[in-house]
């Protein structure tokens, strides 16, 4: 079984114009599948079915099935599907809320009620994967652009997914904050995670293991 298996999604803002129609799409473990097209096609919808943004807070026609490690996405309430599949923001400023980036981690598990100890020791362990340890009592929004992406990157980790989205992971960083999100997405494939991906820049993919085309609400595999 994929790590993520998407059929026959269909959505409809409006319930006349279809942004997606017929979308079917599986991405293996250690997989980092990038979704590419035109502005305006639909590929934030894809990712917002992805993580179970839609249906559950975004009004529209909704159909098909999103499954991720088992667990049926589309169905499933955020807090929940979050546990699953984990959504990396374009702008990390609209995922960053706290004054610290120690809190910043611990705060998806402790509104999980895990116990301070446990907290503690995974918040630890994720700010030493993604090299960041010595951010700990900085504030996010004093950090680099490709510092923040690795905050949100832990801190969505850290609720157990087994699968990521990002939507536009490379847009606005210089090289050097690239770099940083470049290796952690590697890390990500070499861990087991499926990765899925927007890209505007297809130059600035070269983690991609496979490209796929939004066009007219469905995929292909060309432009």
């Amino acid at each position: 079984m994929s790590a993520i298996e998407a059929t026959n999604l269909r959505f409809s803002y409006d319930g006349e114009r279809s942004i997606l129609s017929g979308v079917s799409l599986s991405v293996e473990a250690g997989e980092a599948l990038v979704l590419a097209g035109r502005s305006g096609c639909g590929k934030s919808t894809l990712c917002r079915c992805l993580t179970g943004v839609i249906p559950a807070s975004v009004q529209g026609e909704f159909s098909g099935s999103v499954s991720v490690g088992g667990a049926e996405i589309s169905s499933l309430p955020l807090g929940e599907a979050a546990r699953h599949v984990a959504l990396v923001f374009q702008d990390p400023d609209d995922q960053l809320i706290c004054s610290t980036v120690e809190d910043e981690l611990a705060f998806g598990l402790e509104n999980l009620c895990v116990e301070p100890e446990e907290i503690r020791r995974r918040v630890d362990g994720a700010m030493e994967r993604f090299g960041i340890s010595d951010l700990a009592l900085r504030d996010p929004a004093e950090l680099s652009g490709g510092q923040k992406k690795l905050v949100t990157i832990a801190a969505t980790l850290l609720m157990g997914a087994c699968a990521v989205v990002f939507d536009e992971p490379m847009t606005g960083l210089d090289a050097e904050s690239r770099a940083l999100v470049l290796a952690a997405i590697e890390d990500l494939k070499r861990g087991g995670y499926a990765v899925v991906a927007v890209e505007h820049d297809l130059s600035l993919a070269p983690y991609a293991s496979r490209i796929l085309y939004l066009r007219d609400g469905k995929l292909h595999d060309h432009p």
